[in-house]
């Protein structure tokens, strides 16, 4: 394979991820948790390749190294829309809250029924 190939494939997967959540404009703290998780997906398919030589596991980290780089082009393109990266605290947790389907407050008044 050549990096024509693999960056269509993160082109790709760029369109599948728009697709599935729509334009995404988070804070960069939350990018950064989004990329550590598949990042962590990563991890896990090489150490399943890893302890169980099973080339199927190799082929998933690949699929997942695709993710990563996806998620850190959809990264780079919100902070190209947004000046979420220069919130305070403060900005951000007002963003949050008009920004989120429901809040803690929603979610313990659902404890009451």
């Amino acid at each position: 394979m050549n990096t024509d190939y693999y960056l269509q494939q993160i082109k790709a997967e760029r369109q599948r991820q728009d697709e599935k959540w729509g334009e995404q404009n988070h804070h960069p703290s939350f990018w950064v948790s989004i990329m550590g998780e598949e990042f962590g997906e990563m991890c896990k398919s090489l150490n399943e390749y890893m302890s169980e030589h099973d080339a199927n596991h190799f082929d998933d980290m690949k699929a997942e190294a695709i993710q990563v780089a996806a998620v850190a082009v959809a990264m780079l393109e919100c902070f190209d829309r947004n000046t979420l990266a220069e919130m305070s605290i403060q900005e951000f947790a007002r963003f949050l809250s008009k920004n989120i389907l429901f809040t803690a407050r929603d979610i313990r008044a659902g404890d009451e029924d």
